[in-house]
Protein backbone atom coordinates (compact mmCIF):
# COMPACT_ATOMS: atom_id res chain seq x y z
CA UNK A 1 0.00 0.00 0.00
CA UNK A 2 3.02 2.37 0.55
CA UNK A 3 6.08 2.96 -1.67
CA UNK A 4 8.92 4.44 -0.07
CA UNK A 5 11.25 7.36 -2.00
CA UNK A 6 13.99 9.61 -0.53
CA UNK A 7 13.81 13.41 -0.17
CA UNK A 8 16.89 15.06 1.36
CA UNK A 9 18.33 12.02 2.88
CA UNK A 10 15.34 10.68 4.42
CA UNK A 11 12.88 8.11 3.71
CA UNK A 12 8.92 9.25 3.15
CA UNK A 13 5.78 7.50 2.72
CA UNK A 14 3.54 7.45 -0.53
CA UNK A 15 -0.17 7.22 -0.14
CA UNK A 16 -2.03 5.30 -2.40
CA UNK A 17 -5.45 6.02 -0.85
CA UNK A 18 -7.05 9.82 -0.19
CA UNK A 19 -9.59 9.57 2.52
CA UNK A 20 -11.93 12.64 2.23
CA UNK A 21 -14.35 13.45 4.80
CA UNK A 22 -18.22 13.82 3.74
CA UNK A 23 -18.80 17.49 4.73
CA UNK A 24 -14.77 18.28 2.55
CA UNK A 25 -16.75 16.57 -0.37
CA UNK A 26 -20.00 17.57 0.01
CA UNK A 27 -18.24 21.42 -0.02
CA UNK A 28 -16.79 20.61 -3.51
CA UNK A 29 -19.35 19.45 -4.90
CA UNK A 30 -21.24 22.53 -3.78
CA UNK A 31 -18.42 24.73 -5.52
CA UNK A 32 -18.45 23.32 -8.43
CA UNK A 33 -22.21 23.24 -8.83
CA UNK A 34 -21.99 27.05 -8.15
CA UNK A 35 -19.50 27.78 -10.78
CA UNK A 36 -20.87 25.78 -13.78
CA UNK A 37 -20.17 26.25 -16.58
CA UNK A 38 -17.06 26.99 -15.64
CA UNK A 39 -14.30 25.15 -13.46
CA UNK A 40 -13.89 26.15 -9.99
CA UNK A 41 -11.46 24.95 -7.51
CA UNK A 42 -8.88 25.33 -4.62
CA UNK A 43 -7.30 23.34 -1.84
CA UNK A 44 -7.40 20.20 0.33
CA UNK A 45 -6.66 20.69 4.10
CA UNK A 46 -5.71 17.52 6.22
CA UNK A 47 -3.39 15.07 7.63
CA UNK A 48 -1.47 11.93 6.54
CA UNK A 49 -0.48 9.07 8.72
CA UNK A 50 -0.30 5.12 8.15
CA UNK A 51 -3.26 4.70 6.03
CA UNK A 52 -2.72 7.59 3.58
CA UNK A 53 -4.06 11.44 3.49
CA UNK A 54 -7.38 12.09 5.50
CA UNK A 55 -8.73 15.66 3.90
CA UNK A 56 -11.27 16.98 5.93
CA UNK A 57 -11.40 20.53 5.09
CA UNK A 58 -12.26 22.09 1.78
CA UNK A 59 -11.00 25.80 0.68
CA UNK A 60 -12.62 27.48 -2.36
CA UNK A 61 -11.16 29.48 -4.92
CA UNK A 62 -11.19 32.70 -3.34
CA UNK A 63 -12.31 36.17 -4.30
CA UNK A 64 -9.58 36.86 -6.90
CA UNK A 65 -9.75 33.00 -8.76
CA UNK A 66 -10.13 32.60 -12.79
CA UNK A 67 -12.63 30.10 -13.73
CA UNK A 68 -12.91 29.42 -17.51
CA UNK A 69 -14.98 26.30 -18.81
CA UNK A 70 -11.55 24.46 -19.55
CA UNK A 71 -9.30 26.41 -17.13
CA UNK A 72 -8.77 27.76 -13.01
CA UNK A 73 -6.89 29.61 -11.53
CA UNK A 74 -6.87 29.35 -7.44
CA UNK A 75 -6.61 32.75 -5.55
CA UNK A 76 -3.06 32.12 -3.73
CA UNK A 77 -3.05 34.37 -1.24
CA UNK A 78 -6.49 33.31 -0.31
CA UNK A 79 -5.31 30.01 0.19
CA UNK A 80 -2.54 30.15 1.65
CA UNK A 81 -4.55 32.48 4.41
CA UNK A 82 -6.58 29.22 5.06
CA UNK A 83 -3.74 27.01 5.39
CA UNK A 84 -1.77 28.92 7.41
CA UNK A 85 -5.25 29.71 9.75
CA UNK A 86 -6.04 26.07 10.15
CA UNK A 87 -2.11 24.95 10.82
CA UNK A 88 -1.88 27.51 13.93
CA UNK A 89 -5.44 26.41 14.78
CA UNK A 90 -4.11 22.77 15.12
CA UNK A 91 -0.87 22.67 16.07
CA UNK A 92 1.10 19.63 14.22
CA UNK A 93 -2.29 18.49 12.86
CA UNK A 94 -3.84 20.25 9.86
CA UNK A 95 -2.28 21.00 6.33
CA UNK A 96 -2.16 21.70 2.99
CA UNK A 97 -2.31 18.25 1.66
CA UNK A 98 -3.77 18.38 -1.96
CA UNK A 99 -4.97 20.82 -4.65
CA UNK A 100 -8.56 20.19 -5.97
CA UNK A 101 -10.59 21.41 -8.94
CA UNK A 102 -13.39 20.62 -11.16
CA UNK A 103 -14.12 19.06 -14.60
CA UNK A 104 -17.69 20.34 -15.78
CA UNK A 105 -17.59 17.43 -18.49
CA UNK A 106 -16.66 13.79 -17.93
CA UNK A 107 -12.89 14.20 -18.83
CA UNK A 108 -9.32 12.61 -17.83
CA UNK A 109 -7.03 14.96 -16.09
CA UNK A 110 -5.64 18.08 -18.57
CA UNK A 111 -2.37 18.49 -19.82
CA UNK A 112 -2.64 21.54 -17.94
CA UNK A 113 -3.60 19.41 -14.29
CA UNK A 114 0.20 17.57 -15.25
CA UNK A 115 1.95 20.12 -16.09
CA UNK A 116 0.32 22.40 -12.74
CA UNK A 117 1.47 18.98 -10.52
CA UNK A 118 5.09 19.09 -12.36
CA UNK A 119 5.53 22.78 -10.86
CA UNK A 120 4.46 21.12 -7.63
CA UNK A 121 6.18 18.73 -7.06
CA UNK A 122 9.71 20.81 -8.10
CA UNK A 123 8.52 23.93 -6.00
CA UNK A 124 11.01 23.82 -2.68
CA UNK A 125 7.73 26.16 -1.37
CA UNK A 126 5.30 23.37 -1.47
CA UNK A 127 7.60 20.79 -0.07
CA UNK A 128 5.83 17.98 -1.91
CA UNK A 129 7.56 16.15 -4.44
CA UNK A 130 4.88 13.45 -4.95
CA UNK A 131 1.71 16.02 -4.86
CA UNK A 132 -1.57 15.21 -4.64
CA UNK A 133 -4.59 16.29 -6.94
CA UNK A 134 -8.47 16.13 -6.63
CA UNK A 135 -10.81 16.02 -9.56
CA UNK A 136 -14.48 16.83 -9.19
CA UNK A 137 -15.64 15.52 -12.43
CA UNK A 138 -19.48 16.43 -13.19
CA UNK A 139 -20.10 12.64 -14.68
CA UNK A 140 -22.47 11.79 -17.74
CA UNK A 141 -25.42 11.37 -15.12
CA UNK A 142 -25.37 14.23 -13.90
CA UNK A 143 -23.66 13.66 -10.27
CA UNK A 144 -20.65 14.95 -9.27
CA UNK A 145 -17.99 11.85 -8.12
CA UNK A 146 -14.08 12.79 -6.98
CA UNK A 147 -11.27 10.90 -8.36
CA UNK A 148 -7.67 11.14 -6.54
CA UNK A 149 -4.26 11.25 -8.56
CA UNK A 150 -0.98 11.72 -6.95
CA UNK A 151 1.69 12.97 -9.58
CA UNK A 152 5.15 10.82 -10.10
CA UNK A 153 7.39 9.03 -12.78
CA UNK A 154 6.51 12.36 -14.46
CA UNK A 155 2.58 11.84 -14.66
CA UNK A 156 -0.53 11.99 -13.21
CA UNK A 157 -1.44 8.08 -11.40
CA UNK A 158 -4.65 7.70 -9.86
CA UNK A 159 -4.70 5.99 -6.50
CA UNK A 160 -7.89 5.49 -4.39
CA UNK A 161 -10.35 8.12 -3.05
CA UNK A 162 -12.80 7.39 -0.90
CA UNK A 163 -15.63 9.63 0.79
CA UNK A 164 -16.24 8.47 4.77
CA UNK A 165 -19.00 9.87 7.34
CA UNK A 166 -15.60 9.82 9.59
CA UNK A 167 -14.16 12.83 10.38
CA UNK A 168 -10.77 11.02 10.73
CA UNK A 169 -9.54 7.77 9.52
CA UNK A 170 -9.04 5.91 12.52
CA UNK A 171 -5.41 7.32 13.35
CA UNK A 172 -5.33 10.74 15.31
CA UNK A 173 -1.32 10.86 14.64
CA UNK A 174 -0.36 13.06 11.86
CA UNK A 175 2.86 12.04 9.26
CA UNK A 176 4.04 13.77 6.44
CA UNK A 177 2.87 12.88 3.67
CA UNK A 178 5.27 13.24 1.29
CA UNK A 179 5.56 17.11 2.85
CA UNK A 180 7.30 19.13 5.90
CA UNK A 181 5.78 21.23 8.19
CA UNK A 182 5.25 24.83 7.02
CA UNK A 183 4.60 23.61 2.94
CA UNK A 184 3.06 26.19 1.12
CA UNK A 185 -0.27 26.82 -0.92
CA UNK A 186 0.35 29.20 -3.69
Amino acid sequence: MWRLFSMLGRKRALPVQITVTHPAAAKMFRIAQRALPNESGGVLIGTCSETGALISVTVGPGPKALHGPTSFTRDGEYAQLHVERHRRQSPGQLDYVAEWHSHPLPCAPSPTDSASMRAISRSPEYRRPIPLLVLCILASSGAWELRGYTYRGRRLQEVALVITDAETSGSEEAGHCNTEPGSRAE
